[in-house]
């Protein structure tokens, strides 16, 4: 008797039967309710997005060109600052600029914000780092001029 198999097998959870119209033939239960946004073919980005993000908010939305142009100003300005003698406040605004440029170049107009955002606020920081320091060693020459 130990080792018998049951006959049948019932589930213990109420017995609420199939789902209407007979199963799952007939490819589910319909389309989604409400006009709810469908993925673009191929599983691309979403067009579009948020009102009042900037770009457009969704991954290609906004106007790209103007996009472009911010990336490519902000990308000399930190070639300008590596030059100036800004040293890693100069080096990372480039690289974040070159990923900004490339999700600008893939029509990702958000991420290139984004990452062009990082790049000002290292550059800015770096020049005004540089100002400073240039207002010391002048502070400095005169001081050590007047001993």
């Amino acid at each position: 008797m130990i080792n018998q198999q049951p006959e049948q097998i019932h589930a213990a959870g109420g017995g609420y039967g199939p789902p209407p119209g007979g199963g799952y033939a007939g490819g589910g239960y319909g389309a989604p309710p409400g006009g709810a946004p469908m993925a673009p073919p191929g599983g691309g980005p979403m067009m579009g997005g948020m009102p009042g993000m900037p770009g457009g908010g969704g991954g290609g939305g906004g106007d790209i060109e103007a996009v472009k142009k911010t990336v490519q100003t902000w990308m000399i300005l930190s070639f300008v600052a590596l030059f100036c003698g800004c040293g890693l406040l100069a080096i990372v605004p480039i690289l974040f600029a070159f990923q900004a440029k490339t999700a600008a170049e893939q029509g990702n107009a958000t991420l290139a914000l984004e990452k062009i955002k990082i790049s000002k606020i290292c550059v800015i920081v770096g020049w005004v780092v540089l100002a400073l320091a240039v207002v010391l060693n002048v502070v400095m020459a005169v001081l050590g001029a007047a001993m």
